[in-house]
């Protein structure tokens, strides 16, 4: 029932977003909440709108959360966390970052690139990819490598 709207969904999302990638997320999304509910929900009587309110919400739910974060200075934020801390808190924070920058130092460069094009630039993987002149996937990969070692970091510094 759902399936036959997909290609007029991307299609329109794309032009109104005028980003293929970013509509094929929200596409996506809009396809794994609508299918996951079916079962609990009575007969929907307008499929076609039902899904484009969907992405709609979608789309209305990223941007609110990525408003919240357009004007925050990190070294505002950095300072603030330091003027909260104890002394002892501060090294402890400061240690931990070193810590953190040198693993993220011993990535290989690829992996390396992705992560840091990720995770500190917000660029999204698809645009990556195509920047990188590698596969969506093989971003992925690098990334989850990269916040593996990270995260074993993290826990290397707890212990």
């Amino acid at each position: 029932m759902f399936e036959h709207y997909y290609n007029e969904l991307i299609a329109y999302f794309s032009k109104t977003l005028k980003d293929r990638d970013r509509a094929h997320d929200a596409v996506h999304e809009c396809y794994s909440r609508v299918l996951a509910n079916v079962p609990g929900y009575p007969p929907i009587q307008e499929p076609r709108a039902f899904l484009y309110q969907t992405v709609r919400n979608i789309l209305v739910d990223e941007h609110r959360k990525n408003v919240r974060y357009i004007n925050v200075n990190i070294d505002d934020v950095v300072l603030m966390e330091h003027e909260s801390q104890q002394p002892l808190e501060v090294i402890a924070s400061d240690e931990r970052m070193r810590k953190l920058q040198c693993a993220i130092d011993t990535l290989p460069p690829k992996c390396k690139e992705a992560f840091i094009l990720f995770k500190f630039e917000g660029m999204p993987q698809a645009q990556i990819a195509e920047a990188m002149g590698i596969s969506r996937k093989m971003v992925e990969k690098h990334i989850m490598n990269a916040m593996k070692v990270c995260k074993k970091c993290l826990k290397e510094i707890e212990e």
